[in-house]
């Protein structure tokens, strides 16, 4: 009797390991790697006053006339001025005139703009690790019940396995 007695305690034993590590669920870990990078752009424009000198420039040109007589003796020369510029108009004696402008050293005023742009580039990588929780899934309430009773058996075999542990062994 002591060996059956022995037995149905090992069986027990096992049997409340086996129901008790059987409903325990595992959730799901997952690494989750985030690289961040960043571009900054500075742009700064920075005006400057200048003045620019240019060089004096002369153009000629020589233009036929079809009545050379006539424009010979009715053509008076013309010299025009307009701020750096002059412009002069003569007759050669070939029947041609001649134009020249001619445009004197000028000191141009200037606001130059000096753009400057800069870049600065920022890299960050980390590891992230979540926890996805699992889904529960839907227990009818037929299967809740038989589980509340299988609670209560496995309970009640305890009790008495407990007791007669006592017994036995407290002797």
């Amino acid at each position: 009797m002591k060996n059956k007695l022995k037995i149905f305690g090992l069986v027990m034993i096992g049997f409340v390991m086996l129901a008790s590590t059987g409903c325990g669920g595992t959730q799901s870990v997952s690494q989750t790697i985030t690289q961040k990078d960043s571009v900054f752009i500075t742009e700064t424009v920075v005006e400057r006053d200048t003045v620019l000198f240019t060089q004096a420039t002369t153009v000629t040109e020589y233009v036929t006339v079809p009545c050379p007589e006539a424009f010979k003796t009715d053509f008076k020369p013309v010299l025009k001025r307009q701020n750096n510029a002059t412009l002069s108009l003569t007759p050669t004696e070939d029947g041609t005139l001649k134009a020249e402008c001619e445009c004197d050293t000028i000191a141009i005023a200037a606001k130059l703009r000096d753009k400057h742009r800069s870049e600065f580039r920022s890299e960050k990588a980390g590891v992230y690790k979540t926890t996805e929780p699992k889904p529960v899934r839907y227990t009818p309430q037929w299967i809740k019940t038989f589980a509340w009773i299988g609670g209560g058996t496995v309970a009640l075999c305890g009790g008495i396995f407990i007791k007669n542990a006592v017994k036995i062994f407290g002797r």
